[in-house]
This record gives structure tokens, sequence and C-alpha cells, in this order.
């Protein structure tokens, strides 16, 4: 059996071998490397913001400015709607920080209908 396989070896040339040792080499080396990469991740964590909420004082048209109050719905229907107050930051904890300075982006999204 031994022979055999050393004749085996014998037969193939060196220009068939390094091709074969080449390839089987690169392949080792990425299994190797995507295996570590899996299991030792290191990519960074996503974001958690601040929280933003607006607090302030509405009016529809030309009427009287009513205080805006969390969950009740101002109606467009009836004119435009006019918002005046300020933008308040708290941690994402939900510890208030105070109000906002302008220094930051805020990302605001009214999802076309409700606000």
């Amino acid at each position: 059996m031994k022979s055999k396989i050393i004749n085996f070896f014998k037969k193939i040339s060196i220009k068939t071998l390094l091709p074969i040792v080449g390839v089987l080499v690169v392949i080792l080396t990425s299994m190797i490397l995507l295996y570590r990469g899996s299991t030792s991740s290191n990519q960074s964590v996503l974001p958690t913001p601040a929280g933003i909420y607006f607090d302030g004082e509405y009016r529809i048209g030309d009427g009287e400015w009513k205080p805006i109050v969390k969950g009740e719905h101002i109606s467009s229907t009836m004119g435009d709607v006019t918002l005046k107050g300020n933008f308040h930051v708290t941690s994402p904890g939900g510890e208030y920080i105070g109000i906002y300075s302008g220094s930051e982006y805020i990302g605001f999204y009214t999802n076309h209908i409700n606000l």
C-alpha cells in the first residue's frame, strides 16, 4: 500500500502538484479565516438614540392657542395647523437632559398622516 502511494506521487510532476497544493492552501486558509471571523465578531453595536419629544401649543387657522396633549389627535382638515414650542431631549434611559439646542440633527417622521 505504501509503495502504491509513493508511486502515485512519483508519477505526478511538480508542475501539476504546485497548483493543487496552492488551491488547497487557499481553501484551508479561507475556511480558517471564515471560522475565526464568525466566532469572534467585533462589529459595532447599533447606537441607542436619545429620546426627543415636542412640548408646546398649537392653533388651527387663526383660532386660539391650545396646549398639545400627548395622544390627542389634532385635526388638520379645519385649516392650517401652527405649532409653537420646544423639542426636549431625554437620555436613552429616559432621564431628562434639557431643551434641544439645535446642535444635532433630529430625524422627524410624520408617517404621511399622523404626527
